[in-house]
């Protein structure tokens, strides 16, 4: 038998990755994740441009899937790229020279690493 989270245990989630260090970038990425279905790798490459259009691209498997992002979370993630600066096709998690160095592992893509957010989620 599966176990499913509940609506409040998903809140609950978000609000302790919100008191951490770059809270509200791990925040966000959960809450897609928890809304979406999609993996972490997937998440990690999305753009806001992206998002609008509703397909994208999976990272493991290459497909091209159809993916339905509440309104209420794509504007939380049209937010947050107004508040740090970033463009529509830029990544949504990447590392860009206008902000500060996050600290975590980037790759030379400029994304986070799958295994640095893991780490975040842990903890």
């Amino acid at each position: 038998m599966v176990d499913y989270l509940t609506v409040e245990q998903v809140k609950q989630v978000t609000d302790l990755l919100k008191q951490r260090g770059n809270g509200e970038r791990h925040s966000l990425i959960w809450l897609l994740c928890a809304n979406t279905g999609l993996r972490i790798s997937d998440v990690l490459g999305i753009t806001i441009a992206a998002m609008q259009e509703k397909y994208l691209k999976q990272q493991k498997t290459k497909e091209t899937v159809d993916v339905i992002i509440p309104e209420a979370i794509l504007q939380i993630c049209k937010d947050f790229a107004a508040k740090n600066e970033i463009a529509d096709d830029e990544l949504l998690f990447g590392e860009s020279r206008k902000r500060p160095k996050s600290g975590f592992k980037i790759k030379k893509t400029g994304k986070l690493t799958r295994q640095a957010v893991y780490k975040v989620w842990s903890d």
